[in-house]
């Protein structure tokens, strides 16, 4: 009984947290891993790591904690400003142009008591760090009173879109079939 449980626990974890590996301004890496822990619930730590993502000391470099899993994602996305740039993302860097889309995530009343989720870009903005700031002061996850005890609004995220880049012609699904 007791191992199951705590095999539960450590699904649960491993299921609830957010990894990125990130470059410094200065060239060096850092591993930034939020995660709930049984010892201090939901936090943020940094560790030095080489660009593939090998931790090369496990000496806190930072870390933050957070009452649940809506501030620990904000929390992950500001420590991921503050360290420097994402390198999944660095390399496109140079064939275009970011900004960085809030979006607000939420459910409608189908009619029949389902809910069907929605999303609603709320703000654009040039710079990460200030789409996250507005995701850390707006975010409100949370579940509509009565009777939609399970339909949620309040969820924001960031979304990066490259700008003046031409879609590709498979993604025109309206586009009429020219005749032979």
């Amino acid at each position: 009984m007791m191992m199951s449980l705590f095999a539960e626990m450590i699904t649960a974890q491993a299921s609830n947290k957010y990894s990125a590996t990130v470059q410094e301004p200065n060239g060096n890496y850092v591993w930034i891993d939020t995660r709930y822990t049984a010892d201090h619930g939901w936090e943020t730590m940094v560790f030095k790591c080489d660009a593939e993502g090998n931790v090369s000391d496990w000496n806190e470099l930072d870390c933050d904690r957070y009452s649940n899993e809506e501030e620990a994602r904000a929390g992950h996305q500001q420590m991921v400003s503050r360290w420097g740039i994402n390198v999944e993302k660095k390399e496109n860097k140079d064939t275009g142009t970011y900004v960085y889309e809030v979006v607000h995530y939420y459910d409608t009343d189908g009619g029949f008591g389902d809910a069907i989720p929605q999303e609603d870009v709320i703000a654009v903005f040039s710079t990460k760090a200030k789409a996250d700031e507005c995701v850390a002061k707006y975010a409100n996850p949370h579940v509509y009173d009565r009777p939609y005890m399970s339909l949620e609004c309040g969820s924001l995220e960031v979304r990066e879109r490259e700008i003046d880049v031409m879609p590709d012609e498979s993604e025109m699904w309206w586009k009429k079939e020219e005749k032979s």
